[in-house]
């Protein structure tokens, strides 16, 4: 008997497990994720800390620049999605400073995605 593949996240382009990078704006790449050093993938939750890079599109986002943000990332509400597990709901908390005009913490609803 095989172990069940672990659970996995949707990212731009696929879904994946554990990722050490995640971009969560990927129409435009604006607000991502990295160095994420995850705890209990595959548990009902994961926690992870890591670097929120978020652009602050001053004056329009193309001229804008990133600033970056100590965070500490958590996935929850493990289901079946497609036939893999999956995770659908991220909680983002900025642990010194955070986002000008978003929430700490900042919820992300991952819902039931095929990527």
């Amino acid at each position: 008997m095989t172990a069940a593949p672990p659970p996995v996240v949707p990212t731009c382009v696929t879904r994946a497990a554990a990722p050490k990078t995640w971009t969560l704006a990927c129409a435009d790449g604006n607000f991502y994720l990295t160095g994420l050093h995850w705890k209990n993938w595959g548990d009902a939750a994961a926690t992870a800390t890591g670097v929120a890079h978020a652009n602050d599109c001053n004056p329009y986002c193309a001229a804008g620049h990133f600033h970056t943000y100590r965070i500490v990332a958590e996935v929850s509400r493990l289901r079946t999605c497609y036939g893999r597990r999956q995770y659908l709901h991220l909680v983002v908390r900025y642990t010194a400073d955070h986002r000008p005009g978003v929430s700490n913490p900042e919820v992300v609803d991952l819902g039931c995605r095929t990527r």
